[in-house]
């Protein structure tokens, strides 16, 4: 008697469960506060519009080889983020410009960020800004070039040398 007893509840507990997933693969969810769920979508669209206007154009998100990280283009600069400190990503870039010759022609720097300006022989700007995300967080963008005339590949090659530097 209890046996079947406990069956049946266990059966209860199958129907009901089995009723949920029918319901879901059937769009019963859907049903349900579809009201508040447009609006929801509607406004994260409206959102990632506004986010994608701001950056600009120029949103492009390339991945490297593997282990390499993914890199994002905003703003006019090829832009990564290291697990490091600041002070630690700092020294790693300047130690990939003087590996790479790059002559030093100024650095703006405060508690959160530095920008580092360069020439390459060729005459051409570098710009390099380090800028501090968190404790052990640091985002750091490259600039090759002028804005709207920028070079992919060297600003890549420069963050390779970056990250190879940090040995990470």
């Amino acid at each position: 008697m209890k046996q079947e007893e406990e069956h049946r509840d266990g059966m209860k507990a199958q129907s009901v469960c089995t009723k949920k997933r029918s319901d879901f693969l059937n769009g019963a969810f859907l049903k349900e506060g579809s009201v508040m769920r447009t609006k929801r979508l509607i406004m994260l669209g409206a959102a990632l519009f506004l986010v994608a206007g701001l950056w600009g154009c120029g949103l492009m998100v390339a991945g490297g080889a593997a282990g390499a990280g993914v890199y994002a283009y905003a703003q006019g600069e090829l832009q990564r983020s290291y697990g490091v400190p600041m002070d630690k990503a700092i020294m790693a870039t300047k130690k990939t410009a003087n590996t790479l010759n790059l002559i030093e022609t100024g650095i703006e720097r405060d508690s959160i960020k530095t920008i580092m300006r360069y020439k390459k022989s060729d005459n051409t700007e570098v710009t390099i800004r380090v800028q501090r995300m968190d404790v052990n967080q640091t985002e750091i963008g490259v600039r090759v070039g002028l804005v709207g005339v920028w070079d992919k590949d060297q600003a890549e090659t420069i963050h390779n040398y970056i990250r190879e530097n940090l040995k990470v």
